[in-house]
């Protein structure tokens, strides 16, 4: 009884062992989507965005180093993630709907 649960539980871990390594390679091909969605901003919503979420500078801290104002720096990250959101939820669904088969 023993050594049928041990089979089993080998099969089981031997069947599953490729998913961390899959799952590891769709994160990284999604991040490096990300990063291109980012690059794909415009230039100084990119460079707002950039100091806020990588640098993770404040609002009022990046309005400072870039002389503009608060408003701006938050419509601008706001812009960006819509226009992240949108992009990434498309790649999302198609991701989704081929990994039904």
């Amino acid at each position: 009884m023993r050594g049928r649960y041990l089979d089993s539980l080998k099969g089981y871990l031997d069947a599953h062992a490729e998913v961390p390594a899959d799952h590891l390679i769709r994160e990284k091909q999604l991040r490096a989507h990300i990063e291109q969605e980012i690059q794909a901003l415009p230039p100084k919503m990119r460079r707002i965005f950039e100091m806020s979420r990588k640098e993770q500078l404040s609002h009022r801290e990046i309005a400072e180093a870039l002389s503009v104002s608060e408003n701006n720096v938050s419509k601008q990250v706001n812009n960006a993630l819509r226009i992240l959101r949108t992009k990434l939820n498309l790649i999302a669904s198609l991701y989704f709907l081929f990994n039904q088969w």
